[in-house]
């Protein structure tokens, strides 16, 4: 599922802001999910495309190394809401606020993340981001649902 945002300014000129909400059904409990996605440390085994590794750094960040180089992740999770937010550091293209969300569904999970395009990066850049995390996310299903 993707939705695309427009955003008018106050002077009538159209910014456009694109944000791509991308959902996956896993057909494991919630809380199986959810335990999973705020393990930084397995990221590696289903970010395929952006973390090579992980480990855990200073002030509740942890170091992503990956094809841009090492990035900082901090998650601001909360189980009971079942919420996975995080702020992304990328040494090249800025900071993001990733919204993630899992929910009950009628046959396990649905998770769900949400990705607005920083100012500077290309479109053409954020489209190919988005094809690679659809492969992450088929990814996660497959490590959650066999493990």
């Amino acid at each position: 599922m993707v939705f695309f945002f427009t955003i008018l300014n106050a002077i009538g000129q159209t910014n456009m802001t694109i944000s791509v909400t991308k959902t996956i059904n896993i057909k494991a409990d919630p809380d199986k999910v959810w335990n999973y996605v705020n393990d930084l440390s397995k990221w590696p085994q289903w970010a395929i495309h952006n973390v090579r590794s992980s480990k855990q750094g200073d002030n509740g960040y942890w170091l992503m190394e990956g094809p841009r180089g090492t990035s900082k992740v901090k998650m601001n999770s909360d189980k009971s809401a079942g919420t996975l937010d995080h702020d992304f550091i990328d040494p090249g293209e800025g900071h993001w606020k990733v919204p993630c969300r899992v929910v009950a569904g009628n046959l396990g999970s649905h998770f769900m993340i949400t990705f607005t395009k920083p100012e500077q990066m290309p479109d053409e850049a954020f489209e190919i981001g988005m094809k690679m995390l659809e492969e992450e996310l088929a990814k996660l299903k497959e490590f959650v649902e066999k493990h």
